[in-house]
């Protein structure tokens, strides 16, 4: 089989969860994983999408490059005074009735809390002040906060959000002529049989945001999937191994939610979730996030000081796919080589940024922690979530506000 970053070069494009591209990269996950001689198969589950007809955002009378997230309601000539909504207390949120409102962060909290002080709409803002690019990102309003009520969200490029607040932009008008749809995503699932009657989940996803072609995020994972499917279908593991290539992550880990859900009374014979999210990066230090006993921790950094590897471990809750998991009760992990020069979610994010050395690295000390859990006589990791990190998952679900 070629290399890593050969083999990721392959799907270094947009792989935007619910769309062709996407589904074209789960079929080149299945043949790959053919060539090993391993059966994959595509489970399927509904994406929302939207068809935006037509749509415009006027401060002042001036047009201003913008998209519309996807489950916006349609509006037509909603015209209100701008807010800037720098910060979200009683004060803010006193002056946001009636009006639109810039918000430099969007999120569940902030979404209830505008809609419940009677903002008319939403325009958030993504991308670099310094960089010469004006991409507009491409999100959407989430399921939950759907639940709470619909607004209208727009999206714009850093650049105009600068500019509208340093010009003192007095009135924004918004059209919006959106239709929901359906749209569909899915998971790629690979199982490996052991002699055993417990499973180690490995999962990692295989879309990317609508900017970017997700090289490092999370093509690396991806490959490093296909790389630690290579080693077992060669050693056969005494514990059953079970690949979950997890569609539509970065819309709000839709597939390992859908997973959890649809495969919930599977849930109570996987002893170990280890997920991969950002791998083989150039520069970055190498991390391990535990959401499972504190034991895990301690055998962590003491395989890595056998190992010779300079692993940096927590114990918390990570944002991917190893998080619905441990919702669910089940032990997970997540392994990530984390960087502030590697960028992510824009067009920057490409093979140019990693490191085959260091990818190579990653992958052999996951495969080493990975065979000494496949192959335990008795598995060491306890079937429980520590306290701590129930409450942590309690914030990140947001069913409890921090």
């Amino acid at each position: 089989m070629k290399n890593e970053l050969e083999l990721l070069k392959e799907i270094e494009y947009v792989r935007f969860g619910g769309t062709r591209q996407e589904y074209k990269t789960a079929l080149w996950i299945i043949d790959r994983l053919a060539e090993l001689g391993l059966k994959a198969h595509h489970e399927a589950f509904n994406v929302g999408a939207s068809i935006i007809s037509s749509h415009s955002l006027l401060a002042d009378g001036e047009e201003i490059a913008s998209r519309v997230l996807f489950g916006s309601p349609s509006v037509k000539d909603l015209k209100a005074p701008l807010y800037y909504f720098s910060h979200n207390d009683e004060v803010s949120l006193s002056e946001v009735k009636d009006k639109i409102v810039l918000a430099d962060r969007l999120g569940y909290w902030n979404y209830k809390d505008l809609f419940e002080h009677k903002a008319l709409a939403v325009i958030v803002y993504n991308g670099d002040l310094y960089d010469d690019n004006r991409d507009i990102d491409q999100r959407e309003i989430r399921a939950m906060e759907k639940e709470v009520g619909l607004m209208p969200v727009m999206q714009i490029h850093v650049k105009d959000a600068y500019r509208l607040i340093q010009n003192g932009v007095k009135e924004v008008c918004v059209n919006i002529d959106s239709k929901d749809v359906e749209a569909e995503s899915g998971n790629v699932i690979c199982d490996i049989e052991g002699d055993s009657d417990k499973t180690i989940v490995f999962t990692a996803h295989y879309d990317s945001v609508w900017l970017s072609k997700g090289a490092y995020d999370n093509a690396t994972g991806t490959i490093g999937l296909i790389k630690i499917a290579e080693y077992f279908a060669e050693h056969k593991p005494h514990h059953n191994i079970r690949f979950i290539f997890c569609g539509s992550e970065e819309r709000g880990l839709l597939g390992s939610k859908d997973y959890v859900e649809r495969h919930k009374d599977e849930l109570k014979d996987i002893a170990l979730c280890i997920n991969l999210d950002m791998i083989g990066s150039t520069m970055g230090h190498f991390d391990a996030c535990v959401s499972a006993e504190a034991d895990l921790v301690s055998y962590l950094r003491y395989l890595a000081c056998e190992e010779g590897v300079s692993l940096n471990l927590y114990h918390d809750v990570y944002s991917s796919d190893s998080t619905p998991f441990a919702d669910s009760g089940v032990p997970a992990m997540s392994f990530a080589r984390n960087t502030f020069v590697t960028p992510i979610h824009n067009r920057h994010d490409t093979s140019a940024s990693l490191s085959l050395e260091h990818f190579k690295e990653d992958i052999a000390f996951i495969i080493t922690f990975a065979e000494k859990m496949a192959n335990s006589k008795v598995f060491p990791v306890k079937r429980e979530i520590p306290d701590s990190i129930k409450e942590k998952l309690d914030i990140y679900m947001c069913r409890k506000r921090k």
